[in-house]
């Protein structure tokens, strides 16, 4: 233990700040992957719903069908895409840079 200038004790030489930021970020983790393990479906009845996910693929059909009764809708844009943006627009972004600020030099959607 030391003191710090008031002389009450404290446990190291770190900021409270400092104490806050060594904390797991996620605390509700393991939860977390324990419900990954073991997800609910018809078949496990008895599996976890993990509600700490934004990705909700138990109702992807039912969504899908409310979206399709209004307009054209894939499936696949209910879920999580690549990091770096969907092809389609990672494509239109390079031909608008070829075609505007960037013109005759090829730019790659990658």
């Amino acid at each position: 233990m030391c003191e710090n200038m008031s002389g009450s004790a404290q446990p190291g030489f770190l900021s409270s700040r400092a104490i806050n930021a060594q904390k797991p970020m996620l605390p509700y983790w393991p939860a977390f992957l324990e419900a990954q393990s073991d997800l609910w479906s018809p078949s496990n009845p008895g599996g976890y719903i993990a509600l700490a996910v934004a990705e909700n693929k138990l109702t992807t059909e039912l969504v899908q069908q409310g979206l399709q009764a209004h307009s054209s809708f894939p499936a696949h844009m209910l879920h999580y895409q690549d990091m770096r943006g969907i092809p389609e627009l990672r494509q239109a972004v390079a031909n608008l840079l070829q075609e505007t600020f960037m013109e005759g030099v090829a730019v790659h959607p990658q």
